[in-house]
């Protein structure tokens, strides 16, 4: 589309009379989202200097927050065997204490799943779902259950199961992150808080509810402690993630653990000036085979950082430094693996955030500032996933119609 007519479409959709069809020069890609929208489904690009409104790039599919709806989604979502999205929000629902739902990216229809009441069945998930072989669904909630969050079994019809009550004993407490499955279809994950010396956990449980602590972190300057994000099965089938805190400059950790409990740390954050520090993410594979991360925090402008973990020796590269308002910074996801070789994650700043592609040698580029207000997202704390057409998708915590948050995709050229 010619960039002058482009932004004269813009401005008529500002007073509701059309709809932008794409921001360049070159014909529209017809896989794109098209047509009219309604304002609750509003799509977002710079118009160069004109408003933030037009269909071509970021799309606001569902707001999030109506009466007894759904609300602030954090954990990433998962696609289902059915193609819709699965996931948790950390609000809402029937007793406002967070909900399991599903989204048709087709048709953009939201379902509430499932609305935890805050006892037994637990309260306020945060890790979003991980899908089962059985074709259950499997997720933890921070807080309720016997003693301090759960796991828990969802149907995709929304017939929910708890499984385990952490809490008892030395056992983990509070977990926040989202659980892998290995190939025997054995659960994995983390608890923030908990294990024999408060510091956390590392964690093994059976669809069945057969859990065992494999790891306590012991925190000081020798281990790390506080595990907020989840873990990743390497090849050779060991446990890899971060601690949020840690180790001689008390900035966090890389580690391993065997699945028999035999744990490694590869890297103590905060040992330079340039290092990152406080990890709040966990770690994907590249395209390459060596691990990728983010922390919120360090770098050389102290805004945070991408790293690289070589697989074979453990050694830490810091790949990227978070630098101003035009890179964004303080990451807030786990990155996510595209089929041309990127990375994908999101970042806190500036203002709403930003959804950004970064190089495995380390070149970034933002895709997407979101805006907030009722007509864009803000807050992306949600990892973000490819759908099988290609598409990027992802939540925010807030911004929306509701203002408590959103469910969007983003469609490249």
């Amino acid at each position: 589309m010619n960039r002058n007519l482009n932004q004269l479409a813009c401005l008529l959709f500002s007073v509701g009379l059309t709809a932008c069809g794409g921001g360049s020069d070159s014909a529209s890609d017809p896989t794109s989202p098209t047509g009219s929208i309604s304002p609750e489904k509003s799509d977002f690009i710079s118009c160069t200097g004109y408003l933030h409104v037009i269909c071509a790039k970021e799309q606001v599919l569902y707001s999030f927050g109506s009466g007894l709806d759904a609300a602030n989604p954090m954990g990433p979502l998962v696609l289902g065997n059915d193609g819709n999205f699965y996931g948790v929000t950390f609000n809402g629902g029937s007793a406002n204490l967070g909900t399991v739902i599903r989204i048709n990216p087709v048709t953009k229809i939201e379902t509430l799943l499932y609305s935890f009441t805050g006892g037994a069945d637990g309260a306020n998930p945060l890790g979003g779902l991980v899908l089962g072989k059985d074709g259950n669904f499997y997720g933890t909630t921070y807080s309720g259950g016997a003693y301090v969050g759960t796991v828990f079994k969802i149907s995709p019809t929304g017939i929910e199961t708890v499984i385990h009550s952490f809490g008892n004993s030395n056992d983990g407490a509070n977990p926040q992150s989202q659980l892998v499955a290995d190939s025997n279809g054995n659960l994995y994950g983390t608890t923030a808080f908990g294990g024999s010396f408060g510091n956390g956990s590392v964690f093994k449980i059976s669809t069945t509810g057969v859990e065992e602590v494999i790891y306590s972190f012991v925190g000081g300057d020798t281990d790390g402690s506080w595990p907020f994000s989840g873990l990743l099965i390497g090849s050779d089938g060991n446990l890899y993630g971060t601690t949020s805190e840690g180790g001689p400059e008390n900035s966090g950790t890389v580690f391993k653990v065997t699945p028999g409990g035999v744990e490694t740390v590869f890297h103590f954050f905060g040992s330079s000036t340039t290092d990152g520090a406080f990890p709040e993410t966990g770690l994907t594979v590249g395209a390459d085979g060596n691990y990728y991360g983010t922390t919120i925090s360090g770098g050389a402008a102290s805004m945070g950082t991408v790293f690289q973990i070589n697989s074979a020796t453990g050694a830490m590269n810091t790949i990227y430094s978070f630098a101003s308002d035009s890179t964004g910074y303080n990451p807030i996801t786990t990155l996510t693996l595209g089929n041309n070789g990127m990375l994908y994650g999101t970042a806190a700043g500036p203002s709403s955030g930003v959804l950004y592609q970064i190089s495995t040698s380390g070149v970034e580029t933002v895709l997407h500032t979101f805006a907030g207000g009722t007509i864009d997202g803000s807050n992306p704390y949600g990892q973000v996933i490819f759908g099988s057409n290609g598409i990027l998708y992802g939540t925010t915590r807030l911004g929306g119609l509701n203002n408590q948050g959103t469910f969007y995709s983003y469609t490249f050229d």
